[in-house]
């Protein structure tokens, strides 16, 4: 299967023309494209070696005889092999060396941002205890069948590095943080939810020290600003942010008035107003681009204070409209930042209806949309409430750091955001960590190689009738799904890899968001 869909990849390349650039030394936009898609297969760390030793079999033999080729492939293969999955370098940068800098030619970017979200750090994390304890989340000091030393962790036990069925432990943050090229970032997208899922025993204490935990983190790898949101999971109990009229102890205005100690380095002056008041506020980080952080919890039909004040609590959608109408009589293009990702799954149908009746008006304003909470790496196409075939915006889940998940294996991951200086997004790449890998060597430090380029991988360019043709392309074509699905997991070892019927229907229902009163609130399933 993998490789029927890779060759059928290859088809598209014309592997003579980067021959040729290659012999020659001259490299034009046809080459370079070309050579971006044969380097993003060959140097793709989850595709079997010997799956890409044929590949370069096959490329080698349009020069010399067979048994040459097979010589050196036997001379390069592990070399080759180190590399891939070892090196930083995207496929552009790959072929510049290659065929020269003109393959970089569009490339350069005005911001990098590095998203983060749903670290889910468990500080009580526990080796070789067995994740199936018969609780919702194990993992713990307190669970039984504990294994009696590394060489016996496969998947159904929780290995050095993590789990894939609970949160990650301190280890694997250091070595998160530390895999990060922080000199390339321009700001941070921190998108939510520092605590693990054992959230019967949240208190407040433990969320705001998992919080600080983060935060020491950041400061000590970076100086740049962090764009900083709530989750779900730093409220206790988990996902309940009450209204402002709500006071005493049932009250959140603790949580808000504790971030505001936390994240006062970033936090601008103008922002305290709307922060204090429901964790939502505005940030201008260069002329002609705005950044509006979003309290999506207030939309969450799990937040027990949404049926207080299920239509617009704390005024925050009517915040929002008039902070986009000021954007747009200034000129300025915005990124909305948010952790539940509004859709039909998370929202109640009245704020759901609302917002996307605020993104359609400003739908030549917001030119970017970023959230997490589901784990999955994938993404929302918001379409009109009174026509479900007009693409009014599109909103990008990042992959979470935390590989827990109630169904599916999922590697940890960052994002990273490139965009030009007015915020429009040129491309978006993923960086994960193989933890099964990392699990089987525990005497190997494990690295964060790059995996995908949207814009490459996908042919995009983050545009609304661009992901309205990815959808398309989705539903229409067995491949593409696969592809996205491949991603979706961040290529985890899983029996259940394969995208069924099933899956295709939970995947395309889930991207495609339409009016809220005509499309029925569908089942939550997302761990968050």
């Amino acid at each position: 299967m993998i490789s029927h869909h890779i060759f059928k990849v290859l088809d598209l390349v014309d592997i003579q023309t980067i021959l040729n650039g290659a012999q020659k030394g001259v490299s034009t936009s046809v080459s370079c494209k070309a050579c971006t898609t044969l380097i993003g297969v060959i140097f793709s760390k989850w595709i079997p070696i010997t799956i890409i030793a044929n590949i370069i079999t096959q490329i080698c033999t349009l020069i010399y005889a067979k048994y040459v080729c097979e010589g050196y492939l036997n001379l390069f293969k592990a070399p080759l092999d180190e590399v891939r999955h070892k090196t930083r370098l995207t496929a552009s940068e790959i072929c510049a060396i290659l065929l020269g800098n003109q393959c970089l030619a569009g490339e350069a970017s005005n911001n990098v941002i590095l998203h983060l979200t749903d670290i889910h750090l468990d500080t009580d994390y526990v080796p070789l205890t067995d994740p199936n304890c018969g609780a919702p989340y194990c993992c713990r000091h307190n669970n039984n069948n504990k294994v009696e030393n590394q060489s016996q962790v496969n998947d159904k036990y929780a290995g050095l590095w993590g789990s894939y069925h609970c949160d990650g432990p301190k280890k694997l943050m250091d070595n998160l943080f530390a895999s990060i090229d922080w000199q390339s970032i321009d700001w941070i997208y921190w998108t939510g939810d520092v605590t693990p899922h054992n959230t019967w025993e949240d208190t407040r204490d433990g969320t705001i020290r998992n919080s600080q935990i983060i935060i020491d983190y950041l400061k000590m790898f970076t100086n740049k600003t962090v764009i900083s949101v709530f989750g779900n999971h730093i409220s206790v109990p988990v996902g309940t942010f009450s209204p402002k009229k709500i006071t005493g102890k049932l009250s959140t205005t603790y949580l808000y008035e504790e971030m505001t100690k936390q994240w006062s380095q970033w936090l601008p002056t103008e922002a305290l107003s709307t922060f204090l008041i429901g964790g939502y506020y505005t940030m201008i980080i260069k002329p002609g681009f705005k950044i509006i952080v979003l309290n999506t919890n207030y939309c969450s039909r799990l937040n027990i204070w949404t049926y207080y004040d299920p239509i617009d609590p704390d005024n925050q959608l009517n915040w929002l409209y008039n902070e986009l109408e000021l954007a747009e009589t200034a000129g300025q293009l915005v990124h909305i930042v948010g952790h539940i990702p509004p859709d039909n799954r998370e929202c109640t149908q009245s704020w759901l209806y609302n917002y996307m009746a605020i993104v359609e008006r400003f739908s030549d304003t917001i030119v970017g949309q970023f959230f997490g909470h589901t784990h999955y790496d994938e993404f929302r196409i918001y379409y009109s409430n009174n026509d479900c075939n007009k693409v009014i915006g599109f909103a990008i889940l990042s992959p979470s750091v935390t590989s827990f998940d109630a169904l599916l294996n999922l590697n940890p991951a960052y994002r990273i955001i490139k965009c030009y200086e007015n915020g429009v997004i040129q491309d978006i790449d993923t960086y994960a960590m193989d933890l099964r890998r990392a699990n089987s060597e525990p005497d190997r430090t494990p690295d964060w190689p790059f995996e995908y380029s949207m814009a490459n991988d996908y042919s995009m360019r983050f545009t609304n009738r661009d992901f309205d043709r990815h959808i398309e392309n989705i539903k229409r074509d067995n491949y593409y799904l696969q592809l996205f699905y491949s991603r979706y997991t961040r290529f985890s070892i899983n029996e259940n890899q394969y995208c069924n019927t099933d899956c295709k229907t939970k995947i395309i229902s889930d991207i495609m968001t339409c009016n809220a009163f005509t499309n029925y609130p569908k089942p939550i399933t997302s761990v968050g």
